[in-house]
């Protein structure tokens, strides 16, 4: 990709994004508690919203409360279309 003189490639996306809300969460992990766990991002997300965020950030791992056991992660995976996932939405 060729650059302008002086064109900031980046400057467009930045124009674009102006004015967007964006809110980071960080709550205490509870391991192996999925209903408590969506009750706390849920509760993030309301107050996020009532804030004037339209994105709110969650940490990666965070809904199953970041179990690595790989004999203990399948019982504690949700899927899109479960139950808790769709409280989410």
């Amino acid at each position: 990709m060729s650059r302008r003189s002086g064109a900031d490639p980046g400057a467009r996306r930045l124009r674009d994004v102006r004015g967007v809300q964006v809110a980071a969460s960080q709550p205490r992990d509870r391991v192996g508690d999925i209903e408590g766990t969506i009750g706390t991002v849920v509760r993030h997300l309301r107050e996020a919203q009532a804030a004037g965020a339209v994105l709110v950030c969650f940490p990666k791992c965070y809904l199953q409360g970041y179990v690595v056991d790989p004999a203990v992660t399948p019982d504690l995976a949700i899927t899109t279309d479960s139950a808790p996932f769709r409280r989410l939405l």
